[in-house]
């Protein structure tokens, strides 16, 4: 083995132990970043529980089946369509059976 090919080993273990020394350091910083973030949003984003109720949605429920269910009679059910969006963090109203869903206590 000639000193080129040591040198060369040697380089590439240093990067190799480099490159592993950043991924831990960026996984600790992003780990310590998502929790101080979930502990902001779980103090600030929801009211109290009080305030809050859960429903389980059933087979051939939909946002605005529920929205209809749980809100004043004859009201306009797209704000609180809207609202259940934004609490339980529905993307396209993608809901499934079985799936809970924080109803706001002032829907009622």
């Amino acid at each position: 083995m000639s000193r080129t090919d040591v040198r060369l080993r040697r380089r590439a273990a240093r990067r190799r132990r480099r490159l592993a020394r950043t991924l831990v350091v960026a996984s600790i910083a992003a780990s310590g970043l998502g929790v101080l973030a979930g502990h902001a949003i779980a103090v600030t984003g929801h009211p109290s529980a009080s305030h809050l109720r859960v429903y389980v949605v059933r087979p051939g429920d939909t946002l605005w089946s529920i929205a209809v269910r749980i809100g004043a009679k004859g009201s306009d059910p797209r704000p609180l369509v809207d609202r259940l969006t934004a609490m339980n963090h529905v993307r396209d109203a993608g809901i499934v059976p079985g799936q809970r869903l924080v109803l706001p206590a002032s829907s009622a």
